[in-house]
């Protein structure tokens, strides 16, 4: 047999021994005159027999575990307790009455405002590189990456005077876009088609302003899908990226963030939601008010004139050349 730690030879105690109850210092001596008496042990070495030789084996090996394993032991209780003492290092100042309670709370809120204005005012923290580095790849010539920021990015997008100016932008190509084109021979024809029908009803040369009326408002019909995406799109960023800054300020600052989170963030999304219920009912009242066509402005007729007197030179040219 393969014995690792070695072996050890020990007189056990018989029954007998054992009911009469003989002391361990005579059993030693018996062990003793045992294995000096018995001729199947002659020639074993000393340290092969009985229990002083056990014992001293076993203390050998205890200490040699010990010195292969005791340094590792330490080193991962000295990196555990440093690792604990910088944990308590970030650990917030424990608050021990109610003032100093309402004091920590005022001073998170004003940092949390604080934040949020400077995001509104441009303010990025000098973030720009990080942005940058977000969404641009460095190109190499063995491989060539290029990384396209996604809608997902933009909502956790901190800067927030930026993200509104999208916003923007995007509905005003939104509104751009909707447009009917205007010198194109649709939109001319159907022009002159609107000039005969009030024909009846117009002096000769003064068009009706009816007709002006009905071409507004065609238009003005395409301004309400980009308004409310705008609202919707806004909010919808505004609401994550306000939760994203609330986490990011009481992150480390509260043992009980989770819970005063948890209300705040309820508060936020109450006073979103009642926001853009008012800026979406504001829109609507704007864009009621402006069904109706309010000008002076000489530009329109002169426009519908042009389009006319080159419909009647076109038309001349076709006889002409026949």
């Amino acid at each position: 047999m393969v014995l690792k730690l070695g072996c050890v030879a020990v007189l056990n105690r018989s029954q007998e021994e054992i009911d009469d109850n003989v002391p361990f210092e005579e059993m030693r001596q018996r062990e003793k005159e045992f294995f000096s008496n018995h001729s199947a042990f002659d020639g074993v070495e000393k340290e092969y027999l009985g229990c002083e030789q056990l014992v001293k084996r076993l203390a050998s090996i205890q200490q040699e575990r010990i010195r292969s394993t005791l340094p590792s032991i330490i080193d991962d209780l000295k990196k555990q307790i440093k690792a604990k003492k910088s944990e308590l290092k970030q650990m917030p100042i424990s608050v021990t009455s109610e003032n100093e309670c309402w004091t920590l709370y005022i001073d998170l809120i004003k940092k949390y405002r604080d934040q949020i204005y400077a995001r509104v005012q441009g303010v990025y923290d000098n973030d720009l590189l990080s942005h940058i580095e977000e969404s641009i790849n460095i190109s190499t010539d063995s491989n060539r990456t290029t990384t396209v920021k996604t809608k997902s990015d933009d909502i956790l997008d901190d800067r927030i005077a930026y993200q509104i100016y999208i916003q923007q932008k995007k509905c005003a190509e939104l509104i751009h876009n909707s447009f009917t084109s205007f010198f194109t021979p649709r939109y001319q024809n159907l022009v002159l088609k609107l000039l005969q029908e009030n024909a009846g009803v117009a002096l000769p040369n003064f068009p009706s302003f009816s007709i002006i009326e009905r071409l507004y408002r065609v238009e003005h019909k395409n301004f309400y899908k980009p308004c409310e995406n705008f609202i919707e799109e806004t909010f919808k960023y505004l609401k994550c990226i306000l939760i994203k800054i609330l986490h990011d300020v009481f992150s480390e600052e509260t043992n009980y963030k989770d819970f005063m989170i948890h209300k705040l963030t309820d508060i936020i999304l109450h006073l979103a939601n009642e926001t853009e219920e008012l800026c979406s009912n504001d829109i609507k009242k704007m864009l009621d008010i402006e069904q109706r066509v309010f000008t002076l402005n000489h530009y329109y007729m002169d426009t519908v004139n042009k389009i006319k007197q080159q419909i009647q030179s076109n038309e001349q040219n076709k006889v002409s050349s026949m």
